[in-house]
């Protein structure tokens, strides 16, 4: 997969990092990208105004740093070990964790974030915690969050959104097949492509103000428009083992029943910002997605999303 040529990985300590680690290095390895090792380190801001207690709590910060440092060079040189023509980095920055990765995506270029999933809610049965929810809202270069449990993808869903109408949309679902079909190629991988659609105001329609049997051809014929688009947009993205799915329902719902009831591996899908709304999910489908899938995810951003986040 020829894609990715700048990875960051962020290193924040999640349980199975060290698996998730290694697919970021086979994945750098055979790009012949860099790969960079990234955490924050979160430390006061409050700074006592005597002057031996403010040198205690710069040393202290310093210290810390210098720590995680140490950490991440070891990581660094075992995958050198292991890789010896792999160019890996290890960079350390202060400050909070989600807002810290996104800056260090900006001013490094990166083409990628990877990371082992942060522990969610068990509560409310969320895989993913609330640094990875901002992470894949916020950071403008994909955010891949990978399950160690899994050795590899057999089964890639890409989630598409299909609108002639909405341009974001369109040039989205365009990425996403570009990246699941060139997934689902290197790893040998089944490809689910699904569209849900759904008519809005169909209740409405069917009260009585409007012919039933013309709102069945509008059903119809809608439907006939979405598969339509769906076909052209899988035909300019082909792969051999690629299943097409049009349902109908709520996109999130369909979404993750589909990723449980087919044992899905990846899900990967698609955020848009709109304007005045910064790292707004479209259609909150995503959103309700990362609230309830169990698999990893990969969540990639249209061209020209600004990120809120400065560099």
């Amino acid at each position: 997969m020829q894609r990715f040529k700048n990875i960051l990985f962020l290193a924040d300590g999640s349980e199975g990092q060290e698996t998730v680690l290694e697919r970021a290095a086979k994945l750098a390895h055979a790009n012949e990208a860099k790969l960079t090792l990234f955490d924050t380190v979160e430390t006061s801001e409050f700074v006592p105004p005597e002057e031996f207690l403010a040198e205690t709590v710069k040393g202290l910060r310093e210290a810390l740093i210098r720590d995680r440092r140490e950490d991440l060079d070891v990581l660094r040189k075992t995958l050198v070990e292991r890789y010896p023509s792999l160019n890996v980095a290890v960079v350390i920055e202060k400050g909070n964790k989600a807002r810290g990765t996104i800056r260090a995506v900006l001013s490094g270029e990166h083409d990628l974030l990877i990371k082992a999933p942060q522990r969610g809610s068990a509560k409310l049965g969320m895989l993913f915690g609330s640094t990875d929810r901002k992470l894949m809202r916020k950071c403008p270069c994909p955010v891949w969050i990978v399950k160690p449990d899994k050795s590899s993808f057999q089964k890639i869903l890409a989630a598409v959104e299909i609108n002639p109408n909405e341009l974001e949309a369109a040039s989205i679902a365009k990425q996403i097949m570009e990246l699941s079909t060139s997934l689902a190629a290197s790893e040998g991988s089944e490809l689910h492509v699904l569209h849900a659609w759904d008519l809005v105001g169909e209740v409405k329609l069917r009260s009585g103000h409007i012919n039933i049997a013309d709102v069945e051809k509008l059903v119809t014929r809608m439907e006939a428009a979405h598969q339509k688009g769906l076909d052209r947009l899988v035909k300019e993205h082909p792969y051999d083992r690629t299943h097409v799915h049009l349902m109908r329902g709520d996109a999130g719902d369909v979404v993750v029943d589909f990723a449980e009831e087919q044992q899905i591996d990846l899900v990967v899908i698609g955020t848009v910002g709109r304007t005045g709304i910064p790292g707004l999910f479209i259609g909150n489908t995503a959103e309700e997605v990362l609230s309830s899938v169990q698999c990893s995810v990969l969540t990639l951003k249209p061209e020209g999303f600004k990120t809120p986040i400065e560099a």
